[in-house]
């Protein structure tokens, strides 16, 4: 985590008077860690008091050109954001987390070539059937998911996920890539935030976080 998100983390604990609130940082998956953390905190809180919650916080600045720009990939930009959970409420429920890494690929930015070619080969095959994953968890479909909240590295490689899941390409919210860029871990509560304020989610709606890491983690 960045000392900026570590700031953000500790001004929320001061503002909240989180007197007794534990602090932990992961960042073991990359840009996909904050959907990990949601997984972390259904299981830390599991067999928590009813009250007890977990404030998610995802801060980062992209602090060298290296991480600004990622040749034919993506323009990273700096963001912020914060989610609550609990174990209950009347807002959202987890219904399922499904977490996949294929260690083949874990060097990243720094594979070779040949792996490179490999990787994104296999890239919307890996990602598609981590979606389905989830969806049988859950025991709902495709059919039954209003919105996809992706990261916002690119717009072609969802518009590619789209077909490969037989689904509208509207169905995958883009809007956000030309107005922030990829924003790390926040992007997902950026973009599902974001669709909330234009009412493009109901009562009852499911909604979908997707998106892979750098070092093919899949969650």
């Amino acid at each position: 985590m960045s000392p900026w998100g570590i700031s953000v983390i500790r001004q929320a604990q001061h503002e909240l008077a989180l007197q007794q609130a534990i602090t932990f940082g992961i960042s073991m998956n990359k840009c996909v860690s904050t959907l990990s953390a949601f997984e972390m905190a259904d299981y830390l809180l599991r067999d928590a008091a009813e009250d007890a919650q977990a404030l998610i916080v995802a801060a980062d600045i992209a602090f060298t050109p290296a991480l600004r720009f990622i040749p034919n990939t993506t323009i990273a930009g700096d963001a912020a954001a914060v989610a609550l959970v609990g174990k209950k409420g009347n807002r959202n429920k987890l219904l399922s987390v499904v977490a996949n890494t294929y260690g083949e690929y874990s060097k990243g930015v720094w594979m070779t070539a040949a792996e490179i070619a490999q990787f994104e080969k296999s890239y919307l095959s890996l990602l598609a059937e981590t979606i389905q994953q989830a969806l049988r968890k859950a025991d709902i479909t495709l059919n039954d998911i209003t919105m996809i909240f992706p990261h916002n590295v690119n717009i072609p490689s969802w518009e590619k996920l789209a077909k490969q899941l037989s689904i509208a390409k509207e169905k995958i919210y883009l809007h956000n890539v030309k107005h922030f860029a990829h924003c790390f871990g926040a992007d997902e509560l950026i973009t599902y935030l974001c669709a909330q304020c234009a009412g493009l989610l109901q009562t009852g709606d499911h909604f979908l976080f997707a998106t892979p890491g750098l070092g093919a983690p899949f969650p």
